[in-house]
């Protein structure tokens, strides 16, 4: 997970300074073509803005690396129990290794806009020239449905710099896309955490005889209002074929009523020659459900179906399950028997515990059962980092877009308002511009973060023996959620830079730079 964040932000990072940098090119256009016009070639100009952003670039990489060295200090970094931890800092190689490819990344995305800035002709120095293009489909359908003037010429502004706008719809998409992963890797460990049983562990606790018999043992537990099921259970170290290795073999209730696996594929076994299995066992034997197995378990020969595959996170996965009758059938002795117990709805496994031990003054022997989701957590912590960073990228491309399209469409400010509209459609008209390419962005990165999360986390399920299927999605409020933000961030973006482009463009364009207002008459003192 952290390798795939890391990678996909070096694919956003190139997308957010080439976006930057086109945007810078844009912006000063006029003064680009000024420079030509007063004689810089246009490799004078590329070089310019290489150095420029290639600057700006290195001080960016240096104030990361010295933010990630502060942020990495045992002062800062605790678990929430306080235990102290020893992080191993990177040597000075890979920092320096770090802090060039930082650069070079950023000179690397420069070289095609600062190449458009060497093509701008002097011509844009007194003469601007409006963005070529064709209608968008979206322009089209909303001079079709005859929408309000602000909305059509919002629309029409969006796409017509193609290039750009792909850009900008690409700067969203990708972050967006990572902060849905990362949010359904969260609520994937949470599910874990607040549902034990979507990953085998619908048991918490564990109870043998300790110094009780079997009988006052089962009386205990039958008469314990906090125990809603127990089934009894036995496990054994089994050998592979050819002393290869061993698995675990598991008598997990009968076959009339078996112990509540979660099975993700095929079914559960309801006869004594069936079983299910974990993806690691699955893979270890190169079978997969539907195989049939010959294994001598407790001492005696026994002959499996295996019908179903579950989500086991014991063992690497290198478990199979079937019922206690199986063992008797094949005329194995009684095991010595532990009783896996589901608790009823908000019974604590700790209060179970407490409970067992009090009502035997002792003898019983308790065990709470370890969910291995719970060392996890700190991995929500990165998860939380990343998204902020993600964000922040994403807040960048948004704004950077924004920007560049005020600026581009200043000009036309004043003649919008001369067609007739008011300050507030001349505003809606801009903030529309932003709104339709954050809206393509943004949706479409949370189509592809949805679709490629469940992918992502069951392929690591898979290959870590547990299995595919621990996936747990998005909810639909979850995700309106976090398309309502990022649309509600826009366009407060949006709105707040249009208010400032319109009030400054319209009284721009009272005064012309040739023709400056008079000085003032008025002596000092008067």
């Amino acid at each position: 997970l952290l390798a795939l964040f890391g990678i996909i932000a070096l694919i956003a990072a190139p997308c957010a300074i080439a976006n930057v940098t086109a945007g810078r090119v844009l912006v000063q256009r006029q003064d680009i073509a000024m420079l030509k016009a007063l004689g810089f070639t246009p490799g004078q100009v590329v070089r310019m803005l290489l150095a420029q952003q290639t600057l700006l670039g290195a001080a960016g990489a240096g104030l990361g690396l010295i933010a990630a060295r502060v942020m990495t200090l045992p002062t800062f970094v605790r678990p929430p129990d306080g235990t102290p931890v020893g992080l191993a800092p990177l040597s000075g190689a890979w920092m320096a290794l770090n802090g060039v490819g930082t650069v070079l990344t950023v000179a690397i995305a420069t070289v095609v806009p600062a190449w458009w800035a060497g093509r701008v002709s002097p011509v844009a120095a007194v003469q601007p020239s409006p963005p070529r293009g064709h209608l968008s489909l979206i322009a089209r359908l909303s001079l079709l449905f005859h929408l309000p003037a602000a909305l059509v010429l919002g629309a029409r502004d969006s796409l017509t710099r193609r290039l750009s706008a792909g850009l900008t719809v690409f700067g969203l998409a990708i972050p967006m896309a990572m902060i849905t992963i990362a949010l359904t890797c969260w609520s994937t460990i949470d599910g874990f955490t607040s549902d034990p049983g979507r990953i085998g562990l619908a048991a918490p606790v564990t109870v043998s005889q300790g110094g009780l018999d079997s009988k006052q043992m089962l009386t205990l537990i039958g008469q314990d209002r906090q125990v809603r099921a127990a089934y009894p259970g036995a496990q054994f170290v089994t050998l592979l074929p050819g002393d290869n290795g061993t698995f675990i073999a598991r008598a997990m209730g009968t076959s009339s009523r078996p112990y509540p696996f979660r099975v993700v594929q095929g079914r559960m076994f309801h006869a004594p020659n069936e079983a299910v299995a974990g993806q690691g066992f699955l893979d270890l034997m190169h079978i997969g459900v539907g195989a049939w197995i010959s294994k001598t378990i407790d001492g005696v020969p026994v002959i499996l179906h295996i019908v179903g595959r579950t989500i086991e996170p014991d063992n690497n996965g290198d478990v199979v399950d079937f019922g206690l009758d199986a063992l008797n059938s094949a005329g194995s002795a009684s095991p010595q028997l532990v009783y896996h117990l589901v608790l009823k709805p908000g019974v604590t496994a700790g209060a179970a515990r407490a409970g067992l031990i009090a009502e035997s003054h002792d003898r019983l022997d308790v065990q709470v059962v370890a969910n291995p989701a719970s060392g996890l957590r700190v991995l929500q912590v990165v998860i939380a980092v990343s998204v902020v960073i993600l964000a922040v990228i994403a807040l960048a491309n948004l704004l950077t877009a924004t920007v560049v399209g005020m600026r581009d469409h200043r000009h036309e400010v004043g003649v919008l308002a001369a067609m007739g509209l008011t300050p507030r459609q001349v505003m809606a008209t801009l903030v529309v511009n932003t709104m339709i390419l954050t809206a393509v962005g943004v949706a479409g990165g949370t189509v592809a973060g949805l679709v490629a999360a469940p992918r992502l986390i069951n392929m690591q399920g898979a290959t870590s023996g547990i299995g595919s299927g621990i996936a747990v999605s998005l909810s639909p409020a979850a995700v309106a959620e976090i398309l309502a933000a990022a649309l509600v961030t826009a366009a407060t973006a949006a709105l707040f830079l249009a208010r400032r482009t319109t009030r400054n463009a319209g009284s721009a364009h009272l005064h012309t730079p040739g023709r400056p207002a008079p000085a003032s008459t008025t002596r000092p003192g008067v």
